[in-house]
């Protein structure tokens, strides 16, 4: 009766074992499929259609501002993969932490006006809110500039600003 208790308990260790590697593999499998749909959301790529421009076929700015009457702008970092549409939400500083460009919820956000600071970016200071995110997305390649300091290279932003300044 003793082995068989022994047996028992052995094979019942080992389908616990068995069990917790299958949850870590499924926790880690999980997590790999997130980080990689987190980061492909938050690719630049994914607004440059509406980024103005001349070229024919593409879609407007103005589009996406149809769409969406919070796009106040672009933000371009030359140097940096910062190439993003930027919008400033009526009431808080909280809608656009989760939510996209389209309205669209999305764990990464958008790039946001301060609810503080005017349309017109006529404020002395405009301060524009984001995630700083892994692979350079985002505001991730806001250490450049530290880097940047450290080896006297400027780098320069270009803005481009919604033609229609007050909000809809």
């Amino acid at each position: 009766m003793n082995r068989r208790f022994v047996r028992t308990l052995s094979r019942t260790v080992d389908n616990a074992v068995l069990l917790a590697l299958l949850v870590i593999l499924f926790i880690a499998t999980y997590a790999l499929y997130d980080t990689t749909r987190v980061n492909e959301e938050a690719d630049p790529a994914k607004y440059s259609t509406y980024k103005p421009t001349t070229k024919e076929g593409q879609k407007s700015f103005e589009e996406l501002r149809a769409m969406n009457p919070d796009v106040m702008g672009w933000l371009t970092i030359y140097g940096t993969s910062i190439d993003y549409p930027i919008v400033k939400a009526q009431k808080d500083n909280f809608e656009y932490l989760s939510k996209d460009v389209e309205k669209n919820w999305t764990t990464c956000g958008a790039l946001y006006v301060d609810v503080h600071n005017q349309w017109n970016f006529q404020d002395f200071n405009t301060i524009i809110h984001g995630h700083h995110m892994a692979d350079h997305k985002m505001f991730g390649d806001l250490d450049l500039f530290t880097e940047a300091a450290s080896t006297q290279t400027s780098t320069t932003t270009d803005r481009t600003m919604a033609s229609n300044f007050s909000p809809s």
